[in-house]
């Protein structure tokens, strides 16, 4: 997918297999227990999402951003988050496996009980 636009789109309990995106618009996208499998996004605008409740295998997001995202209750194994803004996120209950922070905005993230 490339310049790809779904903002606003339902896609709860959607299930995402070798997915690539660039520079796509996911904007205000309702995804909560989405599953996510090899799924790489670079530059993509996933910001004002939810995602609560979600699981995320072998993930890779570049760029992205999840600004004041809904990720509470996500599951994250084996997922690199690489230059990713979640400044302002809901990450309450998370939990992140193997997972990569490099360069990440963490700032004001509600991170309560996440491990």
């Amino acid at each position: 997918l490339l310049a790809a636009n779904a903002t606003g789109a339902v896609l709860e309990g959607s299930f995402w297999n070798r997915v690539e995106a660039r520079e796509a618009g996911l904007e205000g996208v309702q995804a909560s227990n989405a599953v996510l499998d090899e799924v790489s996004l670079e530059k993509a605008a996933l910001h004002k999402s939810c995602w609560a409740g979600a699981r995320w295998r072998s993930v890779e997001l570049c760029d992205a951003n999840l600004e004041t995202s809904d990720l509470q209750r996500l599951l994250c194994e084996r997922v690199s988050l690489v230059r990713a803004t979640l400044q302002g996120a809901k990450l309450s209950d998370a939990k992140f496996k193997q997972t990569t922070l490099e360069n990440a905005n963490l700032s004001h993230a509600n991170m309560g009980n996440t491990s």
